[in-house]
């Protein structure tokens, strides 16, 4: 009876250990997987980020020369006037 005890109690201690291995590993597991997700996800944001301000970037620069446009062709019409 002592021997089954004495068994039981290793095969008690061998589940313990080999649960709180799993559990180990299942949350590094788990972890390396949202670190994965996250580095995707913030590279997909970069991305559309640098995309809308190039976008951005262009509209503004073709209002700018739009604008300096429409203000040279004003400024030699009023030269014309003089």
């Amino acid at each position: 009876m002592k021997d089954l005890n004495n068994q039981r109690a290793i095969a008690e201690n061998d589940l313990r250990v080999h649960e709180s291995e799993h559990g180990r590993e299942s949350t590094q597991q788990y972890d390396n997987k949202m670190y994965l997700i996250k580095d995707k996800t913030f590279d997909d944001l970069t991305t559309t980020r640098h995309k809308l301000e190039m976008e951005l970037a262009s509209a503004l620069i073709e209002d700018k020369e739009k604008r300096i446009q429409k203000f040279t062709e004003d400024r030699n019409a009023v030269k014309a006037q003089i």
